[in-house]
């Protein structure tokens, strides 16, 4: 486990590789679950493994989250909410054309960073932000179908996600990542569960169903998300935010094999100038990390 924790480019590899899968394990939920009830027992079955580290580790603090419930209240709800729209995106539009769109977080960030943080932007942010609203527009408008709904879909949940990642921005709470991971990820499976109530969307898996789900929370959110950070740690930031932009085009190579889908020439070239856009934002707007303890996030 060592020589894995060192080994950046095999971390990053891995990074990219299950980010891409998001859409994809999406898509093949389907047929079991309802996708406001995979999110919640995605969630529910990642918060249980943290929940399990913690315990080994150093105990579950109940002090902690009394500290900073507020906190993760807000980022529940918002990531809760984030993540019901982005499982139920695969309903409306392919999964490679929703990967693409999501990259537009980045750019919601930059948006709202200038908006509510007051920060800058450079004659460059502002021309990158341009190209990635064309390619934007590229990929939602279509001849006779006008702004589609999963197009609106993936954008909704961009902009809350990105919503969520300026409000720890903005409240700088430096915390161990264990606890932070295991809190966040059990207030968005409790906001997720009264989703799938208000939905009318709450149903027992299948054993088969269970046995997906599983999976997929194992993989995508507890492994997923882990990986997130630690390469956070190990890598520029500008790099990693640049890093992500290739998950998408994994993604397509997914859909293709596995549901013989593909976006159109329109979609590439959105897609493209997307990315194009989101990467000349994550040069210039992310700097260098400072060096942190491998267990602390802000």
């Amino acid at each position: 486990m060592q020589k894995l924790s060192t080994n950046s480019p095999a971390l990053i590899f891995g990074l990219i590789l299950i980010d891409s899968l998001h859409f994809i394990f999406a898509r093949l939920m389907l047929p079991y679950l309802p996708p406001v009830m995979t999110a919640f027992l995605a969630l529910t079955v990642a918060a249980i493994e943290m929940g399990i580290v913690v315990q080994v580790k150093k105990g579950i603090s109940p002090a902690f989250f009394k500290r900073h419930w507020k906190f993760f209240v807000a980022i529940g709800a918002l990531v809760a909410v984030a993540s019901n729209l982005s499982y139920m995106a695969v309903v409306f539009v392919e999964p490679g054309t929703a990967a693409l769109l999501g990259q537009t977080t980045v750019l919601f960030g930059v948006l709202l960073g200038l908006l509510w943080l007051k920060e800058k932007l450079t004659l460059l942010q502002l021309g990158g932000s341009a190209v990635a609203l064309a390619g934007v527009a590229a990929i939602s408008f279509q001849p006779g179908d006008y702004f589609r709904v999963g197009s609106l879909v993936v954008l909704a949940a961009s902009f809350i996600y990105a919503i969520h990642a300026a409000v720890v921005k903005r409240y700088r709470i430096d915390m161990d990542f264990y606890e932070f991971f295991l809190f966040r990820a059990a207030l968005t499976a409790l906001f997720l569960f009264f989703l799938a109530v208000g939905q009318n969307k709450l149903v027992m898996p299948t054993p088969q169903g269970l046995l997906w789900v599983t999976m997929v929370g194992t993989i995508e959110i507890f492994l997923g998300r882990s990986l997130y950070y630690v390469v956070l740690n190990r890598v520029k930031m500008s790099m990693h935010a640049i890093l992500l932009t290739l998950s998408p085009m994994m993604t397509m190579i997914w859909a293709l094999l596995l549901f013989g889908s593909a976006p159109t020439r329109t979609e590439i070239i959105g897609g493209a100038a997307v990315i194009a856009g989101i990467t000349l934002v994550a040069v210039k707007r992310l700097r260098p990390l400072k060096p942190e303890p491998a267990g602390s996030i802000k």
